[in-house]
């Protein structure tokens, strides 16, 4: 088949917005009240959910194809957009059915609205992952103008436009209704981002960065093992694009969207409120010297240990590295003068000394310049909230304000 220029599948996507959000997708009326209950189980306020261009599509086969057909387009169009998808019998059907819709869009510049290149579809099957079921999440496949590690979900998009404007600060999550839920808790001051597939790229950091020139970057992630490790993983990422991002602290075993959802507004205001105070790389330096933990009774362990962790603080700015080298110390009984060595080392020697610190090899580099070390040690970084832990375990539920998914859905609002 006869490739699609890029302009026809931009145009393509944006129809496809259109209809999984002005009808509903052709849906019946149970299965839309279906879609509402999801919606307002999140306690996701009605102007957030409108700006990100939230849509649904109908359990059924043909109506999205047969919508784009009606405009013109022919078969192989709807499966090189990848919308449609071919089947046994060699028919084209509908990619996306009986799914919440989250269209991505294109990063773009401050001022400007992205175009839509992909969707993410949530199954309200209420079996889906299981074995036999359609999956949780279906992404749109590859295609001349989506890749998922070229794209995420939030940028591009109008509340990221107002988010900037108003100067707030980005927050990257994991998963779609997080993103709606931060930006929901206070859109004046936060806006979520999620990776367009299931691990931060490289080129998504910098897409983050530009966004968030000036102010800042929070991760909230998952808070299990799994999105600890997604967030430190994240973190080498972040910083080779040029940001220094904090982590907001969560419940054990909730998200963004569940702080929203269970707890109200205020208990996931606070948490993005408290990320002010712990960067996230205090997370990924307790990682490191949780490798250590059992040789740590032995010099030879402190020392491997202490090196460790050198290359990590002789990337931050010394005031954040003073401090957290007296964490460090403080909270496995490590000596200051031999973390202050091996920064130094670092520091001093740039890649050669990094090499040595990852080897296991002795550093012969010693503390000479007492004056330059106190000085280092007297900026400090500030402590940590003290209400913050709190939030380490869950707090008592309180019902969270409804939004006017129903008023929404009556007033037959459409987005054009």
């Amino acid at each position: 088949m006869s490739p699609t220029d890029h302009a026809q599948l931009y145009a393509m996507h944006d129809q496809a917005r259109r209809f999984y959000t002005r009808g509903w997708g052709g849906a019946k009326d149970r299965d839309v009240a279906r879609f509402f209950a999801e919606v307002e189980r999140r306690g996701v306020t009605t102007e957030t959910f409108s700006k990100y261009q939230v849509g649904y599509a109908a359990p059924s086969w043909t109506a999205l194809t047969n919508h784009l057909r009606g405009l013109g387009y022919t078969n192989e169009q709807l499966l090189e957009s990848g919308l449609g998808m071919k089947t046994s019998r060699n028919t084209v059907v509908d990619r996306f059915r009986d799914r919440v819709m989250f269209p991505i869009t294109s990063a773009a510049p401050a001022g400007e609205l992205g175009r839509v290149v992909g969707f993410s579809g949530q199954s309200l099957d209420p079996r889906a992952g299981a074995e036999g079921a359609p999956p949780r999440y279906l992404d749109s496949p590859v295609t001349p103008i989506y890749r998922k590690g070229e794209h995420t979900f939030g940028l591009g998009s109008m509340p990221e436009l107002d988010g900037r404007a108003a100067g707030a600060t980005p927050v990257l999550v994991e998963g779609r209704w997080d993103v709606l839920a931060v930006t929901s808790t206070d859109p004046g001051s936060f806006y979520g981002v999620a990776p367009g597939g299931t691990a931060l790229t490289q080129h998504q950091a910098n897409l983050l960065a530009a966004s968030a020139t000036g102010r800042g970057l929070i991760v909230a992630p998952d808070e299990d093992e799994p999105g600890r490790a997604a967030a430190i993983a994240a973190y080498p990422l972040l910083r080779a694009a040029g940001l220094h991002p904090d982590r907001a602290p969560g419940v054990p075993g909730h998200d963004p969207s569940d702080l929203l959802g269970q707890y109200g507004p205020s208990t996931l205001a606070a948490s993005l409120r408290a990320a002010a105070t712990r960067p996230l790389v205090a997370a990924v330096l307790e990682d490191t010297m949780s490798r250590y933990r059992d040789r740590l009774q032995w010099p030879e362990g402190r020392v491997a240990a202490a090196r460790a962790v050198a290359p990590i603080l002789a990337d931050l700015p010394p005031g954040v590295a003073s401090w957290q080298m007296n964490e460090l110390a403080s909270a496995h009984g490590l000596d200051h003068d031999l973390l202050m060595r091996e920064y130094l080392a670092v520091d001093a020697g740039g890649a050669d000394a990094r090499g040595r610190a990852d080897s296991g090899e002795p550093s012969t580099q010693p503390l000479t310049n007492r004056a330059s070390a106190a000085s280092l040690t007297a900026a400090a970084y500030p402590a940590p909230l003290s209400g913050a832990p709190s939030l380490d375990t869950a707090p008592p539920a309180t019902p969270a304000p409804a939004p006017a998914t129903a008023q929404l859905a009556a007033s037959g609002r459409r987005l054009q």
